[in-house]
Protein backbone atom coordinates (compact mmCIF):
# COMPACT_ATOMS: atom_id res chain seq x y z
CA UNK A 1 0.00 0.00 0.00
CA UNK A 2 2.82 2.36 0.99
CA UNK A 3 4.32 1.88 -2.55
CA UNK A 4 0.85 2.41 -4.59
CA UNK A 5 0.40 5.76 -2.55
CA UNK A 6 3.66 6.84 -3.05
CA UNK A 7 3.22 5.85 -7.24
CA UNK A 8 0.03 5.46 -8.65
CA UNK A 9 -0.96 8.97 -10.62
CA UNK A 10 -4.54 9.92 -10.04
CA UNK A 11 -6.61 12.21 -12.03
CA UNK A 12 -10.07 12.90 -11.11
CA UNK A 13 -12.01 14.37 -13.67
CA UNK A 14 -14.05 17.54 -13.46
CA UNK A 15 -16.98 16.96 -15.49
CA UNK A 16 -20.18 19.38 -14.12
CA UNK A 17 -20.80 22.46 -12.12
CA UNK A 18 -20.18 20.47 -8.50
CA UNK A 19 -16.92 19.32 -9.81
CA UNK A 20 -15.82 22.60 -10.98
CA UNK A 21 -17.33 24.17 -8.06
CA UNK A 22 -14.99 21.61 -5.74
CA UNK A 23 -12.00 21.93 -7.65
CA UNK A 24 -9.90 23.47 -4.59
CA UNK A 25 -11.12 20.73 -2.25
CA UNK A 26 -10.68 18.22 -5.29
CA UNK A 27 -7.16 19.24 -6.09
CA UNK A 28 -5.58 19.94 -2.65
CA UNK A 29 -5.85 16.15 -2.17
CA UNK A 30 -3.44 15.26 -5.24
CA UNK A 31 0.11 15.00 -5.14
CA UNK A 32 2.56 17.23 -7.07
CA UNK A 33 5.06 15.36 -9.25
CA UNK A 34 2.74 12.57 -9.64
CA UNK A 35 -1.53 13.36 -9.91
CA UNK A 36 -3.33 15.82 -12.59
CA UNK A 37 -6.49 16.71 -12.76
CA UNK A 38 -8.56 16.59 -16.25
CA UNK A 39 -11.50 18.54 -17.38
CA UNK A 40 -14.30 16.16 -18.82
CA UNK A 41 -15.63 18.59 -21.67
CA UNK A 42 -18.07 17.11 -23.21
CA UNK A 43 -20.27 16.28 -19.93
CA UNK A 44 -19.20 19.98 -18.34
CA UNK A 45 -20.89 21.15 -21.52
CA UNK A 46 -23.64 19.77 -21.13
CA UNK A 47 -24.22 19.89 -17.40
CA UNK A 48 -24.02 24.05 -18.06
CA UNK A 49 -26.67 23.64 -20.46
CA UNK A 50 -29.79 24.27 -18.83
CA UNK A 51 -31.96 26.25 -20.08
CA UNK A 52 -33.74 25.84 -23.76
CA UNK A 53 -32.23 27.06 -26.72
CA UNK A 54 -29.26 28.28 -24.35
CA UNK A 55 -26.07 27.29 -26.12
CA UNK A 56 -23.08 26.16 -24.47
CA UNK A 57 -21.31 24.26 -27.58
CA UNK A 58 -22.47 20.59 -26.22
CA UNK A 59 -23.09 19.93 -29.57
CA UNK A 60 -19.81 21.00 -30.31
CA UNK A 61 -16.89 19.93 -28.10
CA UNK A 62 -14.29 21.63 -30.42
CA UNK A 63 -15.89 24.89 -30.05
CA UNK A 64 -16.80 24.66 -26.48
CA UNK A 65 -13.64 26.01 -25.26
CA UNK A 66 -15.14 29.32 -26.66
CA UNK A 67 -18.53 29.45 -24.66
CA UNK A 68 -17.66 32.13 -21.42
CA UNK A 69 -18.81 29.75 -18.88
CA UNK A 70 -16.74 26.90 -20.34
CA UNK A 71 -13.71 28.86 -20.67
CA UNK A 72 -14.00 30.32 -16.92
CA UNK A 73 -14.34 26.90 -15.62
CA UNK A 74 -11.15 26.01 -17.50
CA UNK A 75 -9.41 29.22 -15.92
CA UNK A 76 -10.53 28.38 -12.60
CA UNK A 77 -9.45 24.97 -12.84
CA UNK A 78 -5.54 26.20 -14.40
CA UNK A 79 -5.43 28.82 -11.70
CA UNK A 80 -6.01 26.29 -8.79
CA UNK A 81 -4.29 23.70 -10.35
CA UNK A 82 -0.97 26.04 -10.67
CA UNK A 83 -0.96 27.04 -7.45
CA UNK A 84 -0.85 23.54 -6.28
CA UNK A 85 2.22 22.69 -8.76
CA UNK A 86 -0.61 20.03 -10.35
CA UNK A 87 -0.88 19.95 -14.31
CA UNK A 88 -4.21 19.93 -16.27
CA UNK A 89 -4.66 17.69 -18.90
CA UNK A 90 -7.34 17.37 -21.35
CA UNK A 91 -8.34 15.48 -24.38
CA UNK A 92 -7.85 17.50 -27.64
CA UNK A 93 -9.87 17.01 -30.94
CA UNK A 94 -7.08 18.57 -33.57
CA UNK A 95 -4.33 20.56 -34.01
CA UNK A 96 -6.56 23.96 -34.00
CA UNK A 97 -7.64 22.73 -30.48
CA UNK A 98 -4.44 21.37 -29.34
CA UNK A 99 -3.00 25.00 -29.90
CA UNK A 100 -5.80 26.60 -28.11
CA UNK A 101 -5.18 24.38 -25.04
CA UNK A 102 -1.29 25.03 -25.10
CA UNK A 103 -1.82 28.95 -25.16
CA UNK A 104 -4.10 28.32 -22.38
CA UNK A 105 -1.56 26.59 -19.83
CA UNK A 106 -3.12 23.06 -20.17
CA UNK A 107 0.03 20.95 -20.07
CA UNK A 108 -1.13 17.31 -20.75
CA UNK A 109 -3.01 17.32 -23.80
CA UNK A 110 -4.56 13.68 -25.08
CA UNK A 111 -5.21 12.76 -28.23
CA UNK A 112 -7.65 9.95 -29.10
CA UNK A 113 -7.09 9.24 -32.52
CA UNK A 114 -10.26 6.11 -32.49
CA UNK A 115 -12.37 9.24 -31.54
CA UNK A 116 -11.36 11.51 -34.73
CA UNK A 117 -12.13 8.80 -36.68
CA UNK A 118 -15.60 8.26 -35.27
CA UNK A 119 -16.53 11.38 -35.67
CA UNK A 120 -15.49 11.48 -39.32
CA UNK A 121 -17.21 8.59 -39.99
CA UNK A 122 -20.50 9.63 -38.13
CA UNK A 123 -20.47 12.79 -41.05
CA UNK A 124 -20.16 10.44 -43.88
CA UNK A 125 -22.58 8.39 -42.85
CA UNK A 126 -24.47 11.07 -41.88
CA UNK A 127 -24.15 12.60 -45.83
CA UNK A 128 -24.58 9.82 -47.18
CA UNK A 129 -27.91 8.86 -45.79
CA UNK A 130 -28.94 12.38 -46.95
CA UNK A 131 -28.35 11.79 -50.37
CA UNK A 132 -31.15 9.06 -50.22
CA UNK A 133 -33.59 11.85 -50.20
CA UNK A 134 -35.89 9.35 -47.79
CA UNK A 135 -39.06 10.34 -47.11
CA UNK A 136 -42.31 8.34 -46.37
CA UNK A 137 -44.18 6.84 -49.78
CA UNK A 138 -47.72 7.52 -50.16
Amino acid sequence: MEYSNKNVMLIPLLENKTGIGNAEEIISQLKPGLDAVGIGRGDLLHSLQTEPGRETGARHPRRGLQHPDIRAAYEKVLSVSNTAGIPLIDNVFGPEDAKSQVEMGIKILIYFIDQQLFYQICVEKVKEVKKLKLGGTK
